[in-house]
């Protein structure tokens, strides 16, 4: 790209798996302009996660309940104050639409997602994605060729004021190897079911000497249930701390197992050897590990993958795309990350 712009704008409003992938993009935009600065509009509940993005200088807030005119009042606002070079339109729905048309711009980019691959796919089980499509690599292009590498760039880095706060919670866990298992998920189908969570969290504490923390979703009891179950002082439910905390927290751990969600793909941007439960989802909606030290578990069915989100009914009684995972392949992989 011939430009050298001194002011980048991504905008990218939500959401919390979407953002942390991106980062990567920030951290490539980082690599190409050294000396740019980059900001960033979210909407105000992701400000702690963008801000936690090493490259991001600046993080804009927007408040959904300021509705259109919020919104273009902020974006003449962003367009007089900043005069920026580049804006990278990573969201594409209407909202972003409006902010780049308001914000301006030297130059503007748009993200294009692959719906009609997508719909082929998840319809008509026709894959025309490449082999090795990642999204990380899609985002990017919009900037033109890519480095191979380019998407081990995740990155997170809790505030310190955030591993200061949970630092005597951490302590109490003791000195084993924690575990950390991601149990919720914005969409049930995505989750791997409870049964198979208890019978995991049964093998673990048989095979290794660790600690477990559980971390559910937002409204998702899965995890105080499992809690419950496996009566074990080494297995602790993480309290519902804010955003930043939780990255702090996740950010000890020595091995994640999650599934396909926000906090999975924050566990691998903080560094943390990860596993990602494949279920519905896959590699061509944004489900995958980006780094290639990490893991996914996922089978080769024929009806799968069958959604981007999960939010496709199942053909089955039962989700057999969890139901028959191995969970002696889940215990191998955590039995290299922590070295035995």
């Amino acid at each position: 790209m011939p430009l050298s712009p001194a002011r980048i704008l991504i905008i990218r409003f939500s959401s919390l798996g979407d953002i942390i992938q991106l980062s990567a993009l920030a951290g490539y935009l980082r690599e190409l302009y050294p000396e740019a600065q980059i900001h960033w509009l979210t909407k105000a509940a992701y400000v702690p996660i963008v801000a936690a993005i090493p490259p991001v200088d600046k993080v804009i807030a927007y408040e959904p309940a300021g509705g259109l005119k919020g919104l273009i009042s902020l974006a003449h606002n962003l367009r007089r104050t900043y005069h920026y070079d580049l804006v990278l339109d990573m969201h594409n729905v209407m909202r972003s639409l409006v902010a780049r048309l308001f914000v301006g711009g030297k130059k503007r980019l748009v993200y294009h997602k692959p719906y009609f691959k997508r719909f082929l796919l998840f319809h008509f089980h026709k894959d025309i994605f490449p082999k090795d499509f990642h999204v990380i690599d899609d985002y990017c292009r919009v900037l033109g060729e890519i480095s191979p590498t380019v998407r081990e760039g995740t990155n997170l880095r809790p505030p310190a004021a955030a591993l200061a706060a949970t630092k005597e919670w951490s302590r109490a866990l003791g000195e084993k190897p924690i575990i950390a298992l991601i149990t919720g998920a914005a969409w049930p189908l995505k989750c791997l079911p409870l049964p198979l969570w208890e019978k995991l969290i049964k093998s673990l504490l048989e095979r290794f000497p660790c600690e477990i923390m559980l971390i559910g979703g937002k409204g998702d009891d899965a995890a105080q249930k499992l809690l419950k179950a496996a009566r074990s002082p080494f297995c602790h439910l993480v309290p519902d701390f804010s955003l930043p905390e939780m990255l702090a927290v996740l950010s000890r751990a020595k091995v994640a197992i999650g599934n396909d969600t926000g906090f999975t793909h924050a566990a691998e941007a903080l560094g943390v050897n990860t596993i990602f439960l494949l279920g519905p989802t896959g590699r061509q909606g944004g489900g995958y590990p980006a780094k290639a030290a990490n893991s996914a578990i996922e089978l080769n069915l024929p009806c799968r993958p069958c959604s981007q989100k999960g939010d496709r009914k199942c053909r089955y009684e039962r989700p057999e795309c969890f139901y028959q995972m191995d969970m002696e392949e889940i215990i191998a992989k955590v039995a290299t990350y922590l070295g035995r």
